[in-house]
């Protein structure tokens, strides 16, 4: 799925992770961007991160997380 994050723009809604930061375990969303570029973003920011929207039967032009 498409999500759009607040700071970052347009994604690819990849997968839930978890990853061991500094000897704690985190689950993740993982996004993925234009490029090949990825974000880790953990779950308890979820409320960053929203469903895209747009028409019905395409695909939008994901963010180059560069650009920022």
């Amino acid at each position: 799925d498409y999500v759009v994050h607040a700071a970052h723009g347009v994604a690819f809604f990849r997968d839930i992770v978890r990853q061991d930061v500094s000897g704690s375990e985190r689950d993740y969303l993982l996004l993925e961007y234009a490029e090949g570029d990825k974000l880790y973003v953990p779950v308890e920011q979820l409320d960053r991160v929203t469903r895209y929207v747009g028409p019905e039967g395409s695909s939008p032009r994901l963010t180059r997380r560069s650009e920022e």
